[in-house]
């Protein structure tokens, strides 16, 4: 070995040694996992910022957003988030990791924030036991996901033989979009109190396979179109969704959004 890298590997492990070994500073890759909004905070399960948030920024505030709910509560906002992001298997792969760290960190503390930590972890590991169903995968424990899985296609079977025909590619969206409007649909005032108390895009997926069109295409692209429906849905004339979404809020629950 030359006295060069001798060298190197001396100075190396003494700046380590001393706590300043360095390390990379460029901003971490900014992945929305959990869907989020500009502007003033408002009591539902979106996150909020009052500019682009940071990643780091970002991700300690969808886990301190934790301490406003409890119990099933915190299955319901999960649930919201999981069912908007289509690659399903890094949403659960992010949230253990993270959730995990940080019951780690804590040690043998135990407090509020912990259990709800770890009702999170059980979320995770009730998800990754429904996707390896979901794919024909023996479930064994809580292990999570295989890399096998990560990569797989979660199809669902050819059941579903539905023959509805949309008329015309516009109108398809607009269904889509309205489908998405119900399925998030809660009393007024009250988003932990949601009209259906499970309703996946996977679901939705399902119910888009009755229609001719696109019985053929896999789950992973389903859910694809519906993300981008979705994301012409609040891009759109927000007076248009937010008049819809009162006609539909008072159709169900005999009372408009206020």
């Amino acid at each position: 070995m030359s006295g060069k890298l001798m060298d190197r590997l001396f100075f190396r492990a003494l700046i380590t040694a001393f706590g300043f070994r360095p390390y990379d500073k460029s901003p971490a890759a900014f992945i929305p996992y959990f869907q989020y909004k500009i502007g003033p905070y408002v009591p539902d399960f979106y996150l909020y910022f009052p500019k682009p948030p940071a990643w780091n920024r970002y991700r300690w505030e969808l886990f301190e957003k934790l301490d406003v709910y409890h119990g099933s509560d915190i299955a319901r906002y999960l649930d919201f988030h999981f069912s908007a992001y289509p690659d399903k298997p890094a949403f659960l792969r992010f949230l253990r990791f993270e959730a995990e760290g940080q019951v780690k960190r804590m040690g043998k503390r135990r407090n509020t924030y912990r259990a709800k930590l770890e009702l999170v972890l059980s979320w995770v590991a009730e998800q990754e036991g429904l996707l390896r169903q979901a794919i024909g995968e023996p479930v064994v424990g809580d292990a999570p996901l295989s890399p096998g899985v990560e990569s797989a296609v979660y199809d669902l079977v050819e059941s579903y033989s539905g023959n509805i025909v949309v008329n015309g590619k516009h109108h398809l969206e607009r269904f889509i979009q309205l489908l998405i409007l119900v399925k998030d649909l809660h009393t007024p005032g009250k988003p932990d109190n949601p009209l259906f108390t499970q309703f996946s895009t996977v679901d939705l997926a399902a119910i888009l396979r009755q229609i001719k069109e696109l019985k053929k295409l896999q789950v992973n692209t389903l859910q694809k179109k519906i993300s981008e429906a979705n994301f012409e849905l609040r891009r759109g004339d927000p007076r248009k969704e937010q008049q819809l979404l009162a006609a539909l809020t008072e159709f169900f629950y005999g009372q408009a959004v206020r």
